[in-house]
């Protein structure tokens, strides 16, 4: 999936309204969405769980915050048995609208 000005949202869920589903009992039904926001991209955690994501050389866990996606990473959803969400957020030359796909 390629996130940009023209789609700015994925949401990550067990919802089957969600654009990436996750079948497991410990994933909200909007666990988080990724955003499009004024030329970066934001991870959203919405969970009771919270979400881990670890950027190129770093690790953070969220739980109902937000955190800045730059370069490529992992999103781990669920704590039970983890599900990998990879993501590569590249910024685009002046003029064009950067992306961002998972």
């Amino acid at each position: 999936m390629t996130l940009s000005a023209t789609r700015p949202v994925c949401t990550i869920g067990r919802s089957e309204r969600c654009d990436l589903q996750v079948e497991s009992n410990d994933v909200s039904r909007v666990h988080a969405l990724i955003e499009y926001r004024n030329g970066y991209f934001v991870l959203v955690d919405l969970s009771a769980n919270g979400t881990t994501v670890r950027p190129e050389g770093g690790e953070a866990l969220l739980h109902r915050e937000e955190l800045r996606l730059d370069g490529p990473g992992i999103i781990l959803i669920s704590d039970a048995q983890p599900i990998e969400i990879r993501y590569v957020c590249r910024t685009a030359p002046a003029g064009k609208s950067p992306s961002a796909s998972g």
